[in-house]
C-alpha cells in the first residue's frame, strides 16, 4: 500500500544497505553518541541518554519497555556506516524513537531501509502498532511527505501533556 516514490526509495535502500540489529552495548553507545552529535548539529534536543541505555539493556532481560537499534552499513564495506534507527517497544506497540543518516546514507536511502527493517522486525515480534510520531504545522515538508507516503492511519491527539494524579 506504499506510494510509488516510497516503494522506489525502499528498493534502492534495500539494494544499497545492509541492516543489522545491534546487540552489543558498546556499539549501541557509539551509535547513541553519533545520534547526539546529529541532534546538536541540527539544533534539537536528543532523547535522554540514561533512559535509552536502560531501555537497550532491557532487551536482554526481556522487559516490557525495550529499545531495539538497527544500523545500516555499506554492503561492500561493513565499516562504512550509513545510519541508525531506534525503536522503543512497549507492550504491543513499536514507537520510532530516533533515527539519523549521514550524507552517504541519504544517497543510499538508508532511512527507508532502516525503517522497513524496524517495521518487519516489529511485525515478527507480534506488535499490533508502529507509531512514527505525529505531524504538525512545524513538521518539515520532507518528513511530512515521507510519513504520508507510507499510507498509515493518522490519529488526532491533543498533543503531548503531563498527567499528574493527585489521588
Amino acid at each position: 500500500r506504499f506510494r510509488q516514490k516510497w516503494r522506489n526509495t525502499l528498493k534502492k535502500g534495500l539494494r544499497s544497505c545492509d541492516i543489522l540489529e545491534i546487540k552489543c552495548f558498546e556499539e549501541f553507545q557509539c551509535i547513541f553518541k553519533e545520534y547526539q552529535s546529529y541532534a546538536k548539529k541540527l539544533g534539537f534536543k536528543s532523547i535522554s541518554e540514561r533512559k535509552c541505555m536502560q531501555w537497550f539493556k532491557n532487551v536482554k532481560e526481556d522487559k516490557i519497555l525495550s529499545l531495539r537499534v538497527f544500523q545500516a552499513s555499506d554492503p561492500k564495506d561493513k565499516k562504512i556506516k550509513l545510519g541508525s534507527i531506534g525503536i522503543l517497544q512497549y507492550k504491543k506497540r513499536g514507537f520510532y524513537l530516533f533515527g539519523f543518516t549521514n550524507q552517504l546514507g541519504r544517497k543510499s536511502q538508508a532511512n527507508s531501509a532502516l525503517l522497513w527493517k524496524a517495521i518487519v522486525h516489529s511485525k515478527s515480534k507480534n506488535l499490533d502498532e508502529f507509531d512514527m510520531g505525529g505531524l504538525n504545522n512545524k513538521t518539515p515538508l520532507g518528513i511530512r511527505k515521507f510519513k504520508e507516503s507510507l499510507n498509515g492511519i493518522f490519529e488526532k491527539s491533543p498533543g503531548e501533556y503531563f498527567y499528574i494524579s493527585l489521588f
